[in-house]
C-alpha cells in the first residue's frame, strides 16, 4: 500500500474539504455506425474486455458548462462517463474555466481511489496538505491525462484499466488483476503552483531544518557533558557499563534491551516497557531502525550498556513518519545480552 501511495512527494497542512452530491448524466450514441458496430459486437457475443473499451469516445466540452457540486456517481457501468480519444473515461462535477494546470505545476488536491469499488488510498486521512507534482502521462489514457483536463478548483472522476495503472503508472505487479477491472479517481484540485518556486521553498525549508537538527544536536551534547569524539561516520558512542563477553559480528543475532528517545527526550520505542528484551539481527535490521543502530552494535561486547548518539544522516534523514519530524536525531541506551550463534 505504500506504494500504491505513489503521491509521496510533499506534505504540509490539509484544510479544505471539497463537499460533493450526486450527478448522473447520460452518454448518447453519436452515430448509426456506432450502434451498427455495437449490434455486431452483440451478435458476435463477445464481452469487452474493460468497461472502458465498452465507451464511446466523446470530445470534452467546456465552455458554458456549469458548476455541478456532485460527488461521483459508482455506476458500474461508468455509462454517464465520457470517454477521451486515449480511452480515459471522464466525468467532471465543478467545472472551471482559464488554463489548465501543466506538468510545470505543483498541485494541492483531496482524491480517493478505488480498485472497482474498493477505496484504495484517501487524503482525507492526511494531516497536512497533500501535494503532487503533475507530470506527463505514463500510458495513453492515465490518470495523468484526466489531471491535465482540469483547472484549480474543478473537480471530477477518471477511470482507467487497472492493469496499465499497476504495472506502468505505480510500477507493482498486477496479480489478481483482471483486464476488466480498473480504477477510479475522484480529484478535486485546490490550487497550484509553479514547480520551480515550490522546489526552492521546498530546498529553503529543508535546509532549515536541517540546520536546526546540528544545532540540536551540538547543544544536547554540551548541555550533558558528552566530550567522546564521533566515529567517522558520525556516531557517537558513550560507555555506561563495560561489559567482558564476545563482541557481536555481522550476521549475529543478539538480544537487547533498549531505551530510544528523540534528543529531545520524547519516547521512540523501548523493550524496557513491557521488560521483554528484542532479538535483532545485525547487518540487516530492517528499516523501522535508524541505520546508525547497526554501526552501533558492532562496537559492544556482551555485558555491555552503552548509550549512542545517532544523528539525523545515520537514522532517517529528510524522512518524516510518525511520531518522527524530519532531521531527527536520535539517543539509544542498549545493553547486550546475549549473542545467539
Amino acid at each position: 500500500m505504500k506504494k500504491v501511495l505513489f503521491f509521496v512527494c510533499l506534505l504540509f497542512s490539509l484544510n479544505v474539504i471539497v463537499s460533493c452530491q450526486n450527478n448522473n448524466t447520460s452518454v448518447k450514441t453519436t452515430t448509426q455506425q456506432n450502434k451498427d458496430v455495437q449490434n455486431k459486437e452483440n451478435n458476435n457475443s463477445k464481452a469487452p474486455a474493460s468497461k472502458i473499451d465498452s465507451q464511446k469516445n466523446e470530445p470534452l466540452v467546456i465552455n458554458n458548462m456549469k458548476a455541478i457540486n456532485n460527488r461521483p456517481t459508482n455506476d458500474e457501468n461508468y455509462s454517464d462517463f465520457k470517454k477521451s480519444k486515449n480511452g480515459l473515461l471522464y466525468k467532471f462535477h465543478r467545472l472551471n474555466e482559464g488554463p489548465t494546470v501543466t506538468n510545470m505545476d505543483v498541485i494541492e488536491i483531496e482524491m480517493d481511489y478505488f480498485l472497482n469499488d474498493s477505496l484504495l488510498f484517501t487524503s482525507s486521512t492526511y494531516p497536512k496538505q497533500f501535494k503532487v507534482p503533475v507530470e506527463k502521462p505514463v500510458f495513453k489514457g492515465d490518470f495523468y491525462e484526466g489531471i491535465l483536463m482540469m483547472h484549480p478548483g474543478d473537480s471530477a472522476s477518471f477511470v482507467v484499466r487497472a492493469d496499465s495503472t499497476y504495472i506502468k503508472l505505480w510500477k507493482l505487479p498486477a496479480n489478481n488483476i483482471k483486464p476488466s477491472d480498473v480504477v477510479r479517481f475522484d480529484i478535486s484540485i485546490v490550487s497550484k503552483e509553479d514547480r520551480v518556486a515550490f522546489g526552492q521553498k521546498l530546498y529553503e525549508k529543508k535546509k532549515t531544518e536541517a540546520d536546526k537538527s546540528r544545532t540540536d544536536l551540538q547543544v544536547y551534547l554540551h548541555d550533558n557533558d558528552i566530550v567522546e569524539r564521533p566515529r567517522p561516520s558520525g556516531l557517537i558512542v558513550v560507555p555506561i557499563i563495560k561489559g567482558y563477553g564476545p563482541k557481536a559480528t555481522s550476521d549475529d543475532k543478539v538480544r537487547v534491551h533498549y531505551t530510544a528517545t528523540l534528543i529531545d527526550g520524547r519516547p521512540y520505542k523501548s523493550t524496557r516497557t513491557q521488560n521483554v528484551p528484542e532479538i535483532l539481527t545485525l547487518s540487516n535490521l530492517g528499516k523501522e531502525y535508524p541505520r546508525g543502530l547497526d554501526e552501533a552494535l558492532h562496537q559492544m561486547r556482551v555485558g555491555d550498556v552503552t548509550k549512542f548518539i545517532i544523528p539525523s544522516h545515520l537514522a532517517f534523514g529528510q524522512e518524516e513518519r510518525a511520531g518522527v519530524p524530519p532531521f531527527a536525531n536520535f539517543v539509544y541506551e542498549v545493553e547486550l545480552l546475549e549473542i545467539i550463534k
